[in-house]
């Protein structure tokens, strides 16, 4: 019996072996179409990667397990989002940016957390004494990104030591005797 294939260089081969070779090449035909099949399956998309509200997870505790956040359903919380921080003292490190809207935005570009900054210097200008209106606008933040399903963190925020090159520690709270850092 001859086979017309160059692997086989037309040499006479035994019925047993013909066989086989029939086998082998139904079962590679088989397996290359069921693999053709199940990638094609795999390209489906799946609500597996949508990300999780903090809306879901607010009426139940957010844990820590190792390095990993943990919602109240035992799902891991992976976190995507921005810094939001007013770092301009003549504001009074009160911005007008922080409004409703941007909060839609966060949620929408597909963020689900936000690193609040806050700014000593305008929590506490002078020893003992908080400044309310800062107060109230961080609350008013924290309620904006509630509404848009975002977690928040709150970043006590210094990029440099002291308020006399950056933002930072209030100027009473440095004792830098006027000498630069």
């Amino acid at each position: 019996m001859y086979i017309n294939n160059t692997l086989f260089n037309r040499k006479v081969i035994s019925k047993n072996k013909y066989k086989i070779y029939k086998l082998m090449k139904n079962n590679l035909l088989f397996f290359l179409a069921l693999g053709i099949i199940l990638s094609f399956a795999s390209c489906t998309q799946k609500d597996q990667n949508k990300s999780i509200d903090a809306e879901e997870t607010f009426t139940k505790p957010v844990t820590i397990n190792g390095t990993k956040f943990i919602d109240g359903f035992g799902r891991q919380i992976l976190l995507n989002g921005m810094n939001l921080v007013n770092k301009n003292r003549n504001e009074n490190y009160i911005g007008e940016y922080a409004n409703p809207e941007i909060f839609k935005n966060f949620k929408k570009w597909g963020f689900n957390v936000i690193r609040l900054g806050i700014i000593w210097d305008g929590l506490e200008p002078e020893p003992g004494v908080y400044n309310e209106e800062y107060l109230q606008e961080i609350d008013k933040q924290i309620k904006m990104a509630e509404e848009n399903g975002l977690f928040v963190f709150l970043d006590m925020h210094q990029d440099l030591f002291s308020v006399k090159y950056s933002d930072g520690a209030p100027k009473w709270a440095t004792l830098d005797e006027e000498k630069p850092h």
